[in-house]
């Protein structure tokens, strides 16, 4: 009798193993799914106003800002993200790729004083960040403080990862 209840623990137990298991990858392949986009504009002063668009930065101050309507950077150029914690909040980091460090290099060098207005959609879709370029950035990291939460953070960073992999997927061959 003894020998029939442990086998009947160890079954019970390989059982609860695989349920805990498939829960897991169930809300893994969620996230998988999950998808985001990440576009990067300058700000413009002085272009034809066909070639500008008007927008708002922080909803609860808001600031307004002129920016080019086509972007210098977007999901495509993205290598991965995360989202680091800083001083007792949290930043969004992105690395770009070998193109969109170039196009970074570039276009901060020249536009120093300017904002990039940083724009995502992950679901909702909004402004999050328009930081000010005072140095040239030649490593391809941008980190700003979005005007989002953290969970939002975290869900933009996964979606774009995502989205990272399938583009070097599709890409590869």
């Amino acid at each position: 009798m003894k020998i029939r209840r442990s086998w009947f623990n160890i079954y019970f137990l390989a059982l609860a193993t695989l349920f805990v298991v498939g829960c897991e990858t169930t809300e893994q392949k969620q996230k998988g799914k999950e998808a985001a986009t990440m576009r990067l504009h300058m700000e413009s002063r002085n272009e034809p106003m066909g070639k500008l668009g008007n927008i708002s930065i922080n909803r609860e101050n808001p600031i307004p800002l002129s920016v080019k309507q086509e972007p210098f950077l977007d999901s495509g150029d993205i290598d991965s993200a995360s989202v680091v914690d800083y001083m007792g909040g949290f930043v969004i980091q992105l690395q770009m790729n070998e193109h969109g460090t170039f196009v970074l290099d570039m276009t901060t060098t020249s536009n120093k004083g300017r904002r990039m207005a940083i724009f995502a959609n992950w679901g909702p879709a909004r402004w999050l960040a328009a930081p000010m370029i005072d140095q040239r950035i030649a490593n391809g990291i941008v980190t700003f403080t979005p005007d989002c939460t953290r969970e939002e953070a975290e869900r933009i960073a996964t979606g774009l990862n995502n989205v990272s992999k399938k583009l070097k997927k599709s890409s590869f061959f």
